[in-house]
């Protein structure tokens, strides 16, 4: 991310497709929420075989979705634990006006928003939401207007009902990423969600590694480390952390990025 030459440091976000999460359950926390003697509204638009991993069908063509998350937490045991190489990794903390945070699109809105120049717009945050009162607020909010969309469908072809079902289910799938299993809720996650088809010119990949397939993921134009409030936090197992410490800052003036903190984590491990 910070290379040696001021012209080309890797200060990006990537998104990543779905695929690649470690929640087996992800985007199926809404759509298998027991609702006791009551039906899931979501049942009549997704069936119990239908991978969320998959594309959503929209406007005739699929998309594929993408996500890059982040948590409200910049300096975590566990997050040090789980996701910073044991705690000898590093933490890079972005101010959330790096982000856009009241967004006027959704996730289907197609390319463009993430052309790699700093012109681009910034990506949009999105809080994930893990207790089950939320989940229950979220259906019962989509109770009745998917109740008249169901009544739609039974009243037109067969053909018709099938569009009406996927458009719904297109729209709907936007909520599904930002629900879930409230035993990931120690992240206290915030993610930035796109959809894109295989077509997208902004569609990248990695060459194959020992899993022998090449991850697919997209990228946001060079944002970290540039606004007020940035930092690089070192983790608290890092070895000859003052030394790495200079080593960063050096890096960041290269880059003209000075203005971003280097700290060490406040983390009491070993």
């Amino acid at each position: 991310m910070l290379d040696n030459e001021a012209e080309s440091p890797r200060n990006v976000i990537r998104l990543y497709n779905i695929a690649y999460v470690n929640d087996p359950k992800e985007g199926k926390r809404l759509r298998a929420f027991s609702q006791g003697k009551l039906k899931n509204p979501l049942a009549d638009f997704f069936s119990e075989q239908e991978n969320m991993h998959e594309a959503i069908s929209w406007q005739g063509q699929d998309f594929l979705v993408f996500v890059a998350c982040f948590s409200l937490e910049s300096d975590s045991l566990n997050l040090w634990r789980f996701y910073g190489r044991n705690g000898t990794g590093f933490s890079v903390v972005s101010p959330l006006a790096a982000f856009d945070t009241d967004p006027t699109h959704g996730i289907l809105h197609g390319g463009g928003r993430l052309d790699r120049t700093k012109s681009a717009p910034p990506i949009t945050l999105y809080k994930v939401l893990y207790d089950d009162k939320s989940a229950q607020e979220a259906l019962d909010d989509l109770t009745a207007p998917l109740a008249e969309v169901t009544t739609l469908m039974g009243k037109v072809s067969t053909s018709s009902a099938k569009r009406i079902r996927e458009i719904s289910a297109a729209i709907v799938s936007e909520l599904l990423y930002l629900y879930k299993d409230k035993d990931y809720g120690d992240e206290k996650e915030v993610r930035a969600v796109e959809a894109r088809t295989l077509s997208d010119p902004e569609l990248r990949q990695h060459p194959k590694t020992l899993d022998h397939f090449a991850k697919l993921f997209i990228e946001t134009a060079p944002i970290l480390f540039q606004q007020p409030g940035s930092s690089i936090v070192i983790g608290p197992k890092v070895d000859n952390s003052a030394a790495i410490t200079l080593d960063i800052k050096h890096r960041l003036e290269k880059c003209g990025l000075g203005g971003c903190e280097v700290s060490q984590s406040k983390v009491s491990y070993r």
